[in-house]
Parts: structure tokens; sequence; C-alpha cells
């Protein structure tokens, strides 16, 4: 089907609330080992910068792949 992206946006639960998504990181990090499971050879995340709630510190923690920091 072509499909290798998750819109993961954000790793902060508070930070994808806020802005009124509808997964939170449990969902993220499932959805993420399940495509490796089942062998997606790649997998893209796209992150969103400047969403409503976010720190600086958040957004290093989202970009280096860190468990995420209260916002």
């Amino acid at each position: 089907m072509g499909v290798k992206r998750l819109g993961v946006e954000n790793l902060a639960d508070r930070v994808l609330e806020l802005n009124g998504r509808a997964h939170r990181s449990p969902e993220i990090a499932r959805t993420s080992r399940y495509a490796r499971s089942v062998g997606f050879p790649e997998i893209n995340i796209d992150l969103i910068t400047g969403m409503l709630g976010e720190t600086e510190e958040n957004w290093r923690a989202c970009i280096d792949g860190n468990p995420p920091i209260p916002a």
C-alpha cells in the first residue's frame, strides 16, 4: 500500500491533548512496534514544532527520541 509514515507530531501526551490529537504515546509506541514486527523496512515519523504547550526541552526530547518530558 506504500504507507511508511507515522503522524506522531509530538511525544508528550499533554501537548497532543492540548492540540486536539486523538492519539497518545501508548498508541505511538504500539503502532511503531507493530510496524517493525510485520516487516516495515523503513518508518518515517512526522514531528510538528510549535504546537500549543510545547517547550524547547520537550521539542529536543522528541527529536532525540527520548521519553516525553511533561510540557
